[in-house]
């Protein structure tokens, strides 16, 4: 993560207590303003100590539907976490595209391979069908990655 003199600490804090290999650019750079945006609050707040900012660029990455995990869980929980929230989120996309292609019969799962590569298998109702690859995606990569290969 690219860090200033403003959000140094913050970010060196939260690499040291959470999992930061799982995020996409797009998270990186959330990440990054989310930090730059509690250590500005300073300003508002000038009786904040560095734990408060800590906890105000937590809050922010709330807010942005950051996801985070820290570094002490359980490996075997935080595959769970993760697989559960694919699932949810191919579930979601299921129904979206249900409902804006309602002539296209169109079924996701959501599948982990015995090697780890993790997969959305795309079946249509005339039996075609196609995989994307969406191995350590975040939810935004996996919905673009899932709709391409729909052809959205």
């Amino acid at each position: 993560m690219k860090k200033t003199m403003l959000t140094a600490d913050t970010l060196d804090r939260f690499e040291a207590e959470f999992e930061t290999a799982c995020y996409c650019y797009e998270e990186i750079k959330s990440i990054e303003d989310s930090a730059y945006v509690a250590n500005m609050n300073k300003n508002n707040h000038p009786d904040w100590t560095e734990d408060d900012i800590y906890k105000d660029f937590l809050r922010v990455l709330k807010i942005h539907r950051i996801h985070t995990f820290r570094k002490e869980e359980n490996k075997e929980a935080l595959k769970e976490r993760v697989f559960a929230q694919k699932k949810r989120v191919t579930r979601r996309l299921e129904q979206l595209l249900r409902s804006t292609d309602s002539h296209r019969k169109t079924q996701l799962e959501y599948k982990v391979l015995d090697d780890g590569e993790e997969y959305v298998k795309i079946t249509y109702e005339n039996g075609l069908r196609r995989c994307a690859c969406v191995t350590a995606d975040s939810d935004i990569a996996l919905i673009r990655d899932v709709m391409k290969v729909v052809g959205y």
